[in-house]
């Protein structure tokens, strides 16, 4: 069955008995047991109230739960008393024990609320920060792709005459006719990606051109 929760403060391991295994024990057996809201009871015939952060127990439902023996919780239960952790209202029948600070320490108010506020806004901030890079991203995508279609668009396969009289102007006539039959059967395509500069590409073949060695012809022996 679903009963909650409590806080358990890392503040505990600054407490004098954090060493003695069966006090932090009976410490946090004392959180869980204590009402997080008030209860009515019948006590001697007459409706009583067992307020929040009080537990209404005996040291043998104690030691049953927790199996420290009774001289030992009598002994731990005085000693967080004195400390001014709980206080005690005993008689023949049962005890009750009100954990002092419960509000405090158990309250959604607070520090608590503080500090999931400041978590809150913390993933807010992350989410709003995430979000804007991939609307950033998407933006860019989206300009570069319209930048490529654009200038595929601007993009004009040039034509043998002019590819032929472009040469010429750079004084490094190319067979023109070859140049544009080779970009024709790639689709104006350099590599993977779409041509977008054909004067750019002809100045490259003129190079590549340039750069081809030249065989010597062979001397005549007389």
């Amino acid at each position: 069955m679903y009963r909650g929760y409590v806080k358990l403060w890392r503040k505990l391991e600054d407490s004098f008995f954090y060493r003695d295994s069966q006090a932090v024990h009976l410490w946090v057996y004392l959180l869980f047991e204590a009402n997080h809201k008030a209860t009515d009871f019948l006590f001697n015939g007459k409706k009583a109230i067992c307020g929040r952060g009080q537990i209404i127990t005996g040291r043998n439902t104690i030691s049953n739960d927790t199996g420290i023996n009774r001289s030992k919780i009598e002994r731990l239960l005085d000693c967080f008393e004195s400390e001014h952790l709980i206080e005690q209202q005993k008689n023949n029948k049962f005890r009750l024990i009100s954990i002092l600070k419960y509000e405090q320490y158990q309250s959604n108010d607070g520090a608590s609320e503080q500090q999931n506020e400041q978590l809150v806004s913390i993933q807010r901030a992350t989410s709003e920060q995430q979000l804007s890079t991939n609307k950033n991203v998407n933006t860019l995508k989206r300009t570069n792709n319209n930048i490529d279609a654009l200038e595929a668009r601007l993009f004009e396969t040039p034509t043998i005459q002019q590819v032929q009289e472009y040469s010429n102007s750079r004084g490094s006539p190319i067979e023109a006719e070859r140049f544009v039959d080779f970009y024709q059967a790639k689709g104006w395509m350099i590599g993977k990606n779409k041509m977008k500069d054909w004067k750019a590409a002809a100045r490259n073949w003129m190079r590549s051109k340039t750069l081809q060695p030249v065989t010597a012809e062979p001397r005549r022996i007389m």
